[in-house]
């Protein structure tokens, strides 16, 4: 069963480095109807200004286990892989169709600042720490919710929107769209989950798991406002939209 905690979700601030450079083997589904992904790709590590991901990696480490036992394990390599290859973009989306582009609209030149692999890696980072705060088995729901932060913007890759493959503009049900291709046939411990998860991170929700990836989507950007801002202090993100 799941114990939640009866306090607030707040961000966890370790964000530890790798010492030497990360490479995991990559090994996704056969075929998808989005550009596929190679059948076997070894991921070097990516340049020290985006050393997010290598921490990430590192701090998944002690859990694959985990992650094999929930038949996670290849998604997450193909996930990071995705990230990867695509990641460079902006984090923000910049097609006027999209929710978010209107959401964001008044801090969008210092958010257009974040790549997509910069951000992708701050969400799961601080998903990571709600976890601690809010479930009492907190290591049993990591898998779940580090593919759900991996994935949640998957759909703002310029390659996937601009492609046509998808009947829709808004990139939380590309996002949801292309999870489920990565993932294949594979049978993922709760993916139904984090597939409402990811579609519903833009809207009012009141369940528990996408409630945590709303909050570490929000936290992530809080930061973020801080860095490019120049500001003293992280302010809550409906300070910033004022």
């Amino acid at each position: 069963g799941i114990n939640s905690s009866e306090k607030e979700p707040a961000e966890k601030a370790s964000h530890p480095q790798a010492s030497t450079p990360a490479q995991v083997m990559v090994s996704p589904p056969a075929s998808t109807s989005a550009p596929s992904v190679p059948a076997a790709v070894t991921i070097k590590a990516p340049p020290f200004s985006e050393g997010a991901i290598i921490g990430l990696i590192e701090r998944l480490k002690p859990y694959e286990n985990i992650f094999a036992a929930q038949k996670a394990d290849g998604l997450l390599k193909a996930l990071i892989h995705e990230i990867d290859r695509f990641g460079h973009c902006s984090s923000l989306v910049t097609k006027s169709n999209d929710s978010e582009a209107v959401e964001l609209y008044s801090v969008r030149d210092n958010l257009s600042r974040v790549s997509l692999k910069e951000h992708t890696a701050g969400v799961a980072n601080r998903i990571l720490g709600l976890l601690e705060k809010t479930y009492a088995d907190f290591e049993n729901h990591i898998p779940r919710a580090v593919i759900a932060a991996l994935a949640h913007d998957l759909g703002k890759i310029p390659e996937y929107w601009a492609s046509g493959a998808y009947n829709t503009h808004e990139h939380p049900f590309v996002s949801a769209s292309r999870l489920k291709e990565l993932a294949g046939d594979v049978q993922i411990s709760r993916f139904d989950d984090v597939i409402k998860a990811v579609k519903d991170h833009h809207i009012p929700s009141t369940n528990q798991f996408t409630v945590l990836l709303k909050e570490a989507d929000r936290s992530a950007r809080e930061f973020e406002l801080l860095k490019f801002a120049g500001a003293l202090s992280v302010m809550p993100m409906e300070k910033w939209l004022n």
